[in-house]
């Protein structure tokens, strides 16, 4: 019974989330079933703003700004190698640099300050 309530409650928080998007793949191999199901929520790290990054708390920005690293450098396989000791030491050039522009793309913004760096 407790399986099925979280059931719904997991439903309705992805329904109510309104912007969620999910696929659910099934296969069959050697007589077993796998299903695979991927949700996909909020914006596309292209589309994120200083001002959306600014925003959440200090201790998920280095995520963030790894992921966007990460995301980024996955569009050059030739500059693969992602230096997790240097997001320590972007975060803070990427809070700075928001600040003056908040408009802009986080994903710009981390380009540009890695050039710099």
């Amino acid at each position: 019974m407790k399986r099925i309530i979280l059931a719904i409650c997991a439903v309705s928080a992805v329904s109510a989330a309104g912007i969620a998007s999910a696929q659910t793949k099934i296969s069959e191999r050697n007589g077993v079933i796998t299903t695979t199901h991927t949700e996909r929520r909020g914006k596309q790290i292209e589309k994120v703003t200083c001002r959306e990054f600014l925003a959440l708390q200090d201790r998920f920005q280095p995520q963030v700004v790894s992921y966007a690293v990460g995301y980024d450098k996955a569009r050059k396989p030739e500059d693969a190698v992602l230096d997790v000791a240097g997001i320590s030491r972007i975060v803070p050039v990427v809070q700075k640099s928001c600040r003056t522009a908040p408009q802009q793309t986080l994903i710009r913004r981390i380009r540009t300050d890695l050039r710099k760096m």
